[in-house]
This record gives structure tokens, sequence and C-alpha cells, in this order.
């Protein structure tokens, strides 16, 4: 493995294309062995479970990729948030959170980038505080920040939620395409 894969615990760094690249190298290595004694007649394993291994393996990089992602978002956007100041009252320094519509509160603030984002989207305009970025995109990304700021705020698996949601969703039923294009299906 290349060093600036692998973190100071020894552990490969999934943050990193190449870190995915290289444990996927890697587990296909650990493979090859038993793959190659299909020749020599001393273990079979079929098309069909050489490709269920590969598939288990990108499965795995996906999960645990997406939940150090989110994660590292969650930890960044509050951060910021927090060294900014937006987590304290600014008269009398008090957590804004002991007041018991602070989270409903944060969740209009969500809904109002997202808003921005439809109106950017509606009018075809270019972010006014980053020019050279379509609107829509800013805003969802405003959008995206508060989320995981509020999601670090009170301490939430935001990333572990996210991926279990991401794997409940792949096996709904009302999520597959012939159900959508069923009678009474959901059209978006």
């Amino acid at each position: 493995m290349s060093e600036n894969t692998v973190n100071t615990t020894g552990e490969v760094d999934m943050n990193t294309q190449s870190g995915v690249k290289t444990l996927r190298e890697e587990f296909e290595g650990l493979y090859a062995g038993i793959f190659d004694l299909q020749k020599s007649g001393d273990a079979y394993l079929s098309p069909v479970t050489q490709a269920a291994a590969i598939a288990w393996f990108d499965a795995w990089v996906s999960f645990t990729t997406v939940e150090h992602a989110a994660g590292a978002l969650q930890l960044n956007c509050h951060g910021a948030a927090k060294r900014a100041g937006w987590w304290q009252h600014p008269a009398t320094g008090e957590p804004v959170q002991n007041n018991p519509y602070c989270f409903s509160n944060k969740l209009m603030l969500i809904v109002s980038e997202v808003s921005e984002a439809m109106e950017g989207d509606r009018k075809n305009l270019m972010d006014d505080k980053l020019p050279h970025r379509p609107m829509r995109e800013v805003e969802l990304a405003d959008a995206v920040i508060r989320i995981f700021d509020l999601a670090g705020a009170y301490d939430m698996d935001l990333g572990g939620a996210i991926q279990e949601k991401l794997a409940f969703n792949a096996q709904r039923p009302d999520h597959k395409l012939a159900t959508r294009q069923a009678a009474g299906g959901k059209a978006y």
C-alpha cells in the first residue's frame, strides 16, 4: 500500500480515492490466490461466487466511505458554525440549544436554503456570492452545511443514518422501477 493511503494507526484512509483503490486491489489479491486454486482443482469458486465477493467488497467500501465522509462533513460544518458563534446567544453567551425552539428554528433555516435553491433554478441565476457557480448549487451546499451543522450540535450519527437509509431504500419495493411504473406507483 502506498504510504499516503495509510493513516497513523496503520489503517487505510478511506477518505481518499487511492485508499479505496488500494483496498480493492488488496481484496482482489487476497481472492486471487483462492481463484488460482481453481486451476489446480484444490478449490472451486464459481464466477457467480467471485462476482458476489467483489460486489460485497464494493458495498463495504461504499458503507465505509459514506459514513466517514458524512462524519467529516458533520465535524467540519458544526465546528465552523460553533467557532463563528452561531451556537451561542449573542447577548447572553448561553447555548442556543437551551431554547426549546432551537431545533425547529434551525430546520426552517434549512428550508430557506432549499427555497433559495428552487428560486435560483426557476430563474436560472448564478450565485451572488460565488458568481462562477449556479445559485441552485450554492444554495444546496448551504442546506447541506446547515444540516450537518445541526446534526453536529445535537450529536447525531447522521453518517450512520444516511448509510442505513441508503441500504433500506435500495430494498424498498416502492423504489423499484417496475413498482413505480405500475398503476398508483410513485411518479417522482
